[in-house]
Order: structure tokens, then sequence, then C-alpha cells
């Protein structure tokens, strides 16, 4: 965004530009502008796994088999579920 160290992930089922078409920041500038946007597909089951596997490293926390099968029945590899089963999952392990 701007050249600037931010990463900002919005996931949603309506395209960003259609989604914040009247947010208007001044001087013609559309919302929108500064985002590099990448429409994501649905995670295969290994990706799924992966993706955890990697944003679990070096937390201490660990996912059970049976946390990755509850994950994947709920989710279905779609990115936005996973994100958040994952992370209500995570803040039971970290808050119990």
């Amino acid at each position: 965004m701007n050249e600037q160290l931010v990463t900002l992930v919005i996931s949603t089922a309506t395209p960003l530009p259609q989604l914040v078409k009247d947010i208007n920041l001044g001087g013609g500038q559309a919302f929108h502008s500064p985002f590099d946007i990448r429409e994501l597909n649905y995670f295969t089951k290994e990706e799924t796994h992966e993706l955890i596997d990697k944003a679990l490293y070096g937390t201490g926390i660990s996912f059970s088999e049976a946390d990755y099968q509850y994950i994947w029945g709920i989710s279905l590899g779609h990115p936005f579920k996973v994100q958040f089963v994952c992370s209500r999952i995570f803040e039971e392990k970290v808050f119990s």
C-alpha cells in the first residue's frame, strides 16, 4: 500500500472495487487504488494443512489431527472460513 510495509487482507465475496466504490479519499483517488487485489480460490486439504502449519510455526501452539479435520469440515478450504475457524481454535488454546 503506497510502498509502506503494511499488509491488509480483506476477505469478501464482493470484489473490493465494487464494495468500496462509494468511498471518496479526495482528489479523485479511489479507495482500492493502492491495493494489490488477488482473488483466492478454495484451498485443497493439503494446502489448508500447510497454511495452518506455517501460521503456527514458532508460536508454541499445535493443532491436533482432530483440529485439522474440524477445520476442514467447517471450511472446505474457503480462505475466510479457514482463517476464522483457526483463529477461534488458536485463541482457545492460548487462553485456556
